[in-house]
């Protein structure tokens, strides 16, 4: 679980807007005259769209947290600026992990004055109303319940409290923030069933976690956190991207947060299993083949999601991508000997 949540982006493109792969043949495998015996081709072309992405920050407001409050509201610019020139229709919110409390529990913390709950490409002075949403204060239940507030969100409080906030044609993308381990009723599997259901498409959802990577100590002016284990095998099971809480630079820590999200369609699945050493990519634009070396710009294969996501690179309107690999098992509808 580790080797995929400890993949970081550390540099990638804003791009102008969402890119989503659609496959030339609607899923079909081609299998081409030079193919090896179980040995198979996907082809995939790229295509613009404007999906819009709403991102629901799930804060911890326990008394430990003032601090990682601070940080959070402190570098949201870069994290908005990225949006901003990006084009992306967005939404951000915050809730916090506070479900004992009716005027927290699933619902979206609004700044006061103006009563917004969330900011969008519009909104004016937007860092710092984001600042006003995410300092929640410290006088949070010390009992965490992550799951159990998105829950709230999405299934009692979108259509009511939150109402336009989630957009039945947006991608969510949830960032909880928090130093404890998550205590919530809903099992993390019947969570991810509920999740999969509000957001069917795969490249429509993730669940990134900032959280404690293991037992800190909790000494005197130390970053204290206890490991979220909850939270990661969320990430691991959704897909999403895990960073430390007690990272030092949370400028590019939502930097790379920002930048990872709007590349997260640059994802596309596989048709067969695929046994992860024999997968490769080739990518052409007008004919030339697509240059992807350097440390910072290429392609990954997830054997857990069976896919295969660019990063660094996004991928132009007409891209033509192949991706070749040999089955993870016998195919019993193939037709290759």
């Amino acid at each position: 679980m580790r080797g995929l949540l400890g993949y970081l982006c550390l540099v990638a493109c804003a791009c102008a807007s969402e890119t989503a792969l659609q496959p030339l043949t609607d899923g079909t495998v081609i299998l081409a005259d030079d193919l090896g015996p179980n040995e198979v081709e996907d082809h995939f072309v790229a295509s613009r769209t404007t999906k819009p992405i709403d991102v629901l920050f799930v804060i911890d407001h326990s008394r430990s947290m003032r601090g990682e409050q601070q940080h959070l509201a402190d570098n949201f610019g870069p994290f908005l600026d990225i949006l901003l020139t990006s084009g992306v229709d967005f939404h951000v919110g915050v809730i916090s992990m506070d479900v004992s409390d009716p005027e927290h529990s699933g619902r979206l913390q609004g700044e006061e004055k103006t009563g917004r709950r969330w900011i969008d490409v519009n909104t004016r002075g937007a860092a710092g109303l984001f600042s006003q949403m995410a300092t929640l204060g410290t006088r949070g239940s010390s009992v965490e319940r992550g799951r159990d507030a998105v829950f709230a969100a999405i299934a009692h409080e979108a259509d009511d409290y939150n109402q336009g906030f989630f957009r039945p044609d947006a991608a969510l993308h949830v960032v909880v923030v928090s130093d404890e381990d998550d205590q919530s009723q809903i099992d993390i599997p019947t969570f991810v069933d509920v999740l999969r259901t509000f957001r069917p498409d795969p490249t429509s959802l993730s669940w990134t976690s900032i959280v404690g990577f293991s037992n800190q100590p909790r000494g005197k002016g130390r970053c204290r956190a206890r490991a979220g284990d909850a939270h990661l095998e969320l990430t691991d099971r959704i897909g999403g991207y895990a960073y430390e809480i007690c990272y030092d630079d949370w400028g590019t820590l939502l930097v790379n947060i920002s930048r990872l999200i709007l590349e997260s369609t640059t994802e596309f699945f596989l048709t067969r299993p695929a046994i992860a050493e024999t997968v490769q990519v080739v990518a052409e634009l007008d004919g030339d083949q697509v240059n992807f070396e350097g440390p910072f710009r290429g392609w990954k294969y997830d054997k857990r999601r069976n896919s295969v996501t660019f990063f660094g690179f996004t991928p132009p309107p007409t891209l033509e991508v192949r991706v070749r690999y040999e089955l993870a098992a016998p195919d019993p509808n193939s037709t290759v000997q």
